[in-house]
C-alpha cells in the first residue's frame, strides 16, 4: 500500500483507458485510484505529485458541469482539479501534461463564461487563460499535449469570430 510505483502503474493504465475512450467511468476510477494512492503514500514522497496530476486530470473531466462554480481570492474562476495541477507544476515545472491540462481548464472556463454572457468575468479569466497558454508554449510548446491545446484554442477562437461575423456582418 505504501509503494507509489504500484499506484502509478494502475493510475497510468486507467488514464490511458480514460483518454482513449473518454468514458466517465474510467475518469472516476482514475480519481479513486489517485486518491487512494495519495492517502497511502507518504506525504514527503518525491513522486507524490504524479498522483496529484491524475487526480487533477480526472476532476477536470468529471466535474465539467461545475466548471465555473468556484472563485479564488482575486475573483478568478477556479476549475475542478486546478489546485492539484498547480501543485504538480510547483513540484515539476516542466510537466507537459500538467501544462496542457491547466491551459485547457482555464481556456474552458473563459469560453464557458463568455458563452454564458458573463462578459466581465470572462474578460478577467481570459487574461489568466492566455497568460497560461503563453507560459505553457514557452515551457512545453514542442509537446503533443500543449500543441493540441493550442490548436483547440485556435479552432474555438475562429468559431467565436465567425459567430460574431454572422451577428454583425459589418
Amino acid at each position: 500500500p505504501l509503494d507509489i510505483d504500484a499506484h502509478l502503474v494502475l493510475a497510468e493504465e486507467i488514464y490511458n483507458a480514460a483518454w482513449m475512450t473518454g468514458g466517465v467511468s474510467y475518469w472516476r476510477q482514475l480519481r479513486e485510484v489517485a486518491e487512494t494512492g495519495l492517502e497511502r503514500v507518504y506525504e514527503d514522497n518525491p513522486r507524490r505529485h504524479e498522483l496529484l496530476l491524475y487526480r487533477g486530470l480526472a476532476s477536470l473531466r468529471i466535474e465539467d458541469a461545475s466548471m465555473t462554480d468556484t472563485y479564488d481570492e482575486n475573483g478568478n474562476v477556479r476549475f475542478p482539479g486546478e489546485d492539484d495541477l498547480e501543485e504538480v507544476l510547483n513540484q515539476d515545472p516542466g510537466n507537459e501534461t500538467a501544462w496542457a491540462a491547466i491551459t485547457h481548464g482555464r481556456m474552458a472556463v473563459y469560453y464557458r463564461l463568455d458563452g454564458n454572457g458573463e462578459t466581465k468575468q470572462a474578460n478577467r479569466n481570459k487574461i489568466l487563460a492566455y497568460d497560461t497558454l503563453q507560459r505553457a508554449v514557452e515551457v512545453a510548446g514542442d509537446s503533443f499535449e500543449v500543441s493540441a491545446v493550442v490548436i483547440r484554442e485556435r479552432i474555438l477562437h475562429k468559431i467565436v469570430l465567425r459567430q460574431q461575423l454572422l451577428i454583425k456582418p459589418n
